[in-house]
């Protein structure tokens, strides 16, 4: 589902994340595709979707209350209150569209309220500053070790490689050797960030997808190309 985006700002220090008004409503988002170069003021078509970390509690609204709305809280929260339409959409003030949903089916009709803490972790990340040993540790015990690695080239996995002394490129490496850059000369903590995301993204591919394929008796090529579809790189 395509809504028309504003953008409104972009954050100098985290490539990734822009604010945008979208039927005047601002919010923060992560970009997870974009294939052409945007501009301020510009406004494009964009997919909105949630990316959620932590758990997230879709529930009625209380007290019989028909509010939508988006706000952004404190510590990177939003609360999302709005109608979660009859074929699975969440109206905010815009249309949200994820398979989230389709866990609550029993909520479609209703309106519905959530909070969804999209960087309560992000936020740990980024007070690590440039304690590469402490992100390995926090990235190892929150994802696993065997979907990212620190300067080791590991293949099926997100790399982070220093490129100068304060820089760093973060790119998957695939199991043939081939590298698809997902970021390039990041600061940290700000690159500890990219990893982490990009590790969670290639786990639930692991964990959720990869198991829905095995029916289909794909080669090894095909599961690679929808793994990378799935990274959106």
């Amino acid at each position: 589902m395509l809504l028309n985006a504003t953008i409104i700002s972009f954050n100098p220090d985290i490539e990734e994340e822009i604010i945008v008004k979208i039927n005047e409503i601002e919010a923060t988002c992560f970009i997870g595709y974009c294939p052409i170069k945007i501009s301020l003021g510009e406004s494009y078509p964009v997919e909105i979707s949630l990316f959620v970390i932590d758990s997230l509690d879709v529930k009625p609204q209380s007290d019989g209350e028909k509010i939508t709305e988006l706000v952004k809280l404190e510590n990177a929260r939003y609360s999302l209150k709005g109608f979660l339409s009859p074929d699975g959409n969440l109206n905010v003030g815009f249309d949200i569209k994820d398979e989230i949903f389709e866990d609550y089916q029993f909520l479609f009709g209703q309106y519905v309220e959530l909070e969804k803490e999209t960087d309560s972790i992000v936020e740990k990340l980024r007070t690590l500053e440039s304690d590469l040993d402490a992100a390995d540790e926090f990235i190892a015990n929150e994802i696993g070790r065997e979907y990212y690695s620190f300067f080791e080239n590991k293949l099926s996995c997100i790399n982070l490689k220093r490129r100068e002394i304060d820089r760093y490129d973060i790119y998957y490496l695939s199991p043939t050797g081939d590298v698809a850059m997902i970021s390039e000369d990041r600061k940290l903590p700000n690159a500890f960030v990219v990893v982490y995301n990009f590790s969670f993204i290639l786990k639930q591919f692991k964990e959720v997808i990869y198991p829905e394929l095995i029916a289909y008796n794909l080669s090894p090529n095909q599961l690679e190309l929808l793994k990378r579809i799935y990274l959106k790189k």
